[in-house]
């Protein structure tokens, strides 16, 4: 498979975010981030995790995750000038996904990953210039005799790299690749586990300024 976007080992995928549009409220006050990492951080674990998805707030109330070729080489290059990354890896994925399931096979291994999630306290932020989308990504119990890659109604191939950042939050970068129609990308800074506030706000917002 071709990859998408060569400038790093750094193009990206583990989930089927398709062209995704949110329509929420928009706060563009700078502390609402923080206000709402205050917030939620206490509930974060492994099967509830917080994610800043970066993109535009194409107005007050929606939101596009696509991050365009340009934007991901910039972001890119300067995430490797900073020397922040302290782990990362790159898989490749078909992902298969019906509504909220979705079924993840690693293109190398077959390995299968299975689940069901819903999305939590939805809210369209901003920090400086860089829009963001804010939500908790609740995994949900998932029964596997009731798989079947036959049954979804979108298949994706993509690559995705997993960054780690001072074991604080995780960067992925996921890239996709459309027939006929211009390769895209998505950014998400996860947090899995609560962590030292004042850490994780200073590296939050040192990731959004590299856009």
């Amino acid at each position: 498979m071709r990859t998408a976007f060569s400038i790093l080992i750094i193009v990206v995928k583990t989930r089927s975010d398709k062209n995704l549009t949110y329509n929420f409220i928009l706060y563009d006050k700078l502390n609402k981030m923080e206000d709402y990492i205050t917030g939620n951080i206490s509930a974060v674990n492994k099967h509830n995790q917080l994610y800043i998805k970066l993109g535009i707030a194409i107005s007050e109330n929606i939101f596009n995750n696509r991050i365009c070729k340009k934007t991901l080489n910039t972001f890119l290059l300067n995430l490797t000038s900073k020397k922040i990354i302290t782990n990362q890896s790159v898989q490749k994925y078909n992902i298969y996904s019906n509504a909220n399931s979705v079924t993840e096979i690693n293109s190398k291994t077959k390995n299968k990953n299975h689940y069901s999630y819903i999305y939590k306290n939805h809210q369209i932020e901003k920090y400086k210039n860089v829009s963001m989308l804010i939500y908790i990504e609740q995994k949900l119990n998932y029964d596997d005799s009731l798989t079947s890659i036959y049954n979804y109604n979108n298949i994706q191939e993509c690559e995705c790299v997993n960054i780690d950042i001072y074991n604080l939050f995780t960067v992925q970068i996921q890239s996709f690749q459309i027939k006929d129609n211009e390769d895209y990308a998505t950014i998400s800074i996860i947090i899995k586990k609560p962590n030292d506030y004042n850490k994780l706000i200073c590296k939050i917002k040192e990731i959004c300024e590299l856009l």
